[in-house]
């Protein structure tokens, strides 16, 4: 069932009878607690409107932020599931044991199962749908219901009908976007500016676990509501965020991405991608003291399907001043499957976005950051494959070096390395330079300009272009 335009003036008088029967029961739930309106997408926003759609899309995190409540048939499938369940209600009476030892007194214990928030709420297929996400994070408390039982969540409980004052053993709530809990000194977010941008990095890590019926029209706009608490619209590009995006551009992939045939953003960001993510996020020990970054941006330029600058994206493009590194791929004693490319004489290891990579296979290696910690020094960067024409490339994945020892001199190495650059009639020679600042920091300063841009062609191409 769903609200268009030529039943429009039907709906407004009455709904229709056959109402599905979780809509139904929602309205129950609704009636019973004292609510007065009730909010179901499809029946709420017409369905065959463009112009509604557009509309109402940019509105949805307002909706769930200032509802009283979220409805959630977590135990259904589909819109014919219901809400409500047939039990036995001593199923839901803890289970108590009274236990009798020589020399004590009687003892009553209370068993519970470890696994039943995960295998009723966190293992369903509702909290695996894309807009879910943030209907769940702005929501201020959501009501679920399962099978056998109704369970509670807000940002200070979770809860059940078996444990009405609280799970046991529970150390987590409703994921919202409270910072309070990225003060700790495991999760060391101080600054509010980088607070907001670690609570986007863990619920796109989320949201990109979850489906999407269209994902082609719907990955910006299922998490535009959590995307405009973040930021202000000029910050926002196309997933990034231009405050960070120096420490932006090396997200990778986990398992099985793919990337679709059907373009819908730039390469350089995770939005072009299918499966989860991991982005980065910069703590402030990392701006302070350990990450040197070895790049510039120079221009960015965003254009969106429609003036909401949270919404679909066009077109994509990057104008970064970088190096960039011919590399061949090979396979190594330590690791059968290629993963492996050489900086020069040093090793790094390659880890593509989509699919695998093939021994002797010609890669460009752009470096990003260094990290210069004493004990571990490391360095990241991202993978570049050229695209049709000459000097054009979109992204393909990231590269690191690790476990480098400072008794291996090898910011010297890698210097040497990036002052060779890559020679060819398609880029000519890209520059390094190494500069000693004192005893205890090291730094290398990359001389060369990369331009990256993105046509809307319908295929995902980071198109960099070289000028020296």
């Amino acid at each position: 069932m769903q609200l268009k335009k030529d039943n429009v003036s039907n709906f407004q008088a009455r709904l229709p009878d056959g109402i599905p029967r979780t809509f139904a029961e929602a309205i129950q739930v609704t009636r019973a607690i004292g609510i007065r309106y009730l909010w179901i997408d499809c029946l709420c926003i017409i369905q065959d409107s463009v112009e509604d759609w557009q509309k109402e899309s940019s509105l949805m995190g307002h909706v769930y932020e200032h509802a009283w409540c979220n409805i959630a048939a977590t135990k259904a499938t589909n819109s014919s599931g219901g809400l409500f369940s047939e039990r036995d209600p001593s199923t839901v009476r803890p289970v108590a044991v009274e236990a009798h030892w020589h020399s004590h007194a009687p003892t009553k214990y209370y068993c519970w199962d470890p696994d039943l928030w995960t295998g009723n709420l966190d293992d369903s297929v509702l909290l695996h749908r894309g807009w879910v996400t943030q209907e769940r994070i702005l929501a201020p408390r959501v009501l679920h219901f399962v099978e056998g039982q109704i369970f509670w969540e807000c940002c200070s409980l979770r809860a059940c009908e078996t444990y009405p004052l609280g799970i046991p053993n529970n150390t987590s709530f409703k994921p919202s976007l409270d910072t309070r809990a990225l003060t700790t000194d495991l999760i060391p977010f101080r600054t509010p500016a980088l607070q907001r941008y670690r609570l986007w990095q863990m619920y796109v890590e989320i949201y990109t676990t979850c489906n999407l019926t269209k994902p082609t029209k719907d990955k910006f706009l299922a998490i535009s509501g959590l995307a405009r608490r973040i930021g202000p619209p000029e910050d926002y590009l196309a997933g990034l965020w231009k405050p960070i995006l120096l420490r932006q551009l090396r997200w990778q992939t986990g398992d099985n991405c793919t990337r679709p045939a059907e373009w819908r953003a730039p390469s350089w960001s995770w939005a072009s991608l299918d499966g989860p993510i991991y982005p980065e996020t910069p703590a402030e020990a990392d701006i302070k003291a350990t990450t040197r970054i070895v790049f510039d941006i120079l221009d960015i330029d965003v254009m969106h399907a429609t003036p909401d600058p949270f919404g679909s994206v066009i077109y994509g493009a990057l104008q970064l001043k970088a190096s960039l590194l011919r590399t061949v791929v090979y396979k190594s004693d330590e690791h059968p499957v290629p993963t492996c490319v050489w900086l020069g004489d040093i090793h790094a290891h390659v880890k593509l976005d989509v699919g695998s990579i093939m021994e002797g296979e010609t890669l460009f290696c752009m470096p990003l950051h260094i990290d210069v910690r004493v004990d571990s020094p490391r360095v990241y960067g991202i993978v570049l494959e050229p695209a049709e024409k000459p000097g054009e490339f979109y992204r393909r994945g990231v590269f690191y070096v690790s476990n480098m020892e400072p008794s291996q001199q090898w910011v010297e190495r890698l210097g040497e390395v990036l002052r060779i650059g890559s020679e060819s009639k398609e880029f000519g020679t890209l520059v390094g330079r190494i500069y000693r600042h004192g005893s205890e920091s090291n730094r290398v300063e990359f001389r060369a300009q990369l331009r990256a841009r993105v046509e809307p062609k319908g295929r995902l191409d980071s198109i960099c272009r070289a000028y020296c």
